[in-house]
């Protein structure tokens, strides 16, 4: 049974859709996008990345690797929880009622706590629903911006796979710089490979490491009997 917030609005939820790189996190926010437009619900999109303004400052999209794409409203990475809120609230404030569905991508470049605030508040207040995309690690393995926070919360996680760029296989969750670059964050697909746990193991490994961890399973084998 669906709870009534109020007196207007019912509970939203919200779905957090994350995977490494060329997993289609993108692509699959802007499929839920676009079935919550057939459904005739109102969506607001929302992304950090400016890549894709070519127009005006206040429009921008959503685009998946296969060019799909919806229109979307950029969006201060840098600001806190309030202001995003009050980005949020902005056309209710104005009279409008709120958006049935907001989706968010690249939620990775948020700070860590300041999204999920607004993403609550929204929830609790008006019954927004959302549905946000973005990676849960960096390319080093630790926690990326927002979106460890906006997993912990969310009522449904997507867990999407990539195609290993090493051994092929189907089960990739790992994104690797393979660029020289040393900033912390680094745009571009052209810096990053998917790799398997198995690929990025060997990958995060030198030879002579490897050599060693070989020699030592073999000597377990033989004490083992194995």
């Amino acid at each position: 049974m669906i709870e009534k917030i109020g007196e207007n609005y019912m509970r939203g939820r919200l779905v957090a859709i994350t995977g490494p790189m060329f997993s289609g996190k993108s692509s699959e926010l802007i499929n839920r996008v676009k079935l919550a437009e057939l459904q005739g619900k109102d969506v607001v999109c929302y992304t950090p990345d400016s890549r894709f303004n070519k127009t005006t400052p206040r429009t921008s999209i959503i685009k998946s690797r296969s060019g799909v794409e919806v229109p979307a409203f950029p969006l201060d990475s840098k600001l806190n929880g309030y202001k995003i809120f009050s980005a949020f609230t902005e056309a209710i404030r104005m009279g409008f009622s709120p958006p049935d569905v907001i989706a968010i991508d690249e939620a990775q470049f948020f700070y860590k706590h300041e999204l999920g605030f607004a993403v609550k508040e929204m929830i609790l207040h008006y019954g927004v629903n959302f549905i946000v995309a973005g990676l849960s690690r960096d390319y080093t393995g630790n926690p990326f911006g927002a979106m460890p926070r906006i997993i912990t919360m969310a009522d449904e996680v997507v867990q999407l796979f990539a195609v290993c760029n090493k051994c092929k296989s189907t089960d990739a969750t790992k994104t690797v710089r393979i660029s020289e670059a040393r900033d912390k964050i680094v745009l571009g697909s052209n810096h990053y490979n998917a790799y398997c746990s198995t690929c990025h193991w060997e990958h995060s490994k030198t030879p002579d490491e490897i050599k060693n961890i070989d020699s030592l399973k073999s000597d377990c084998a033989r004490v083992s009997g194995v």
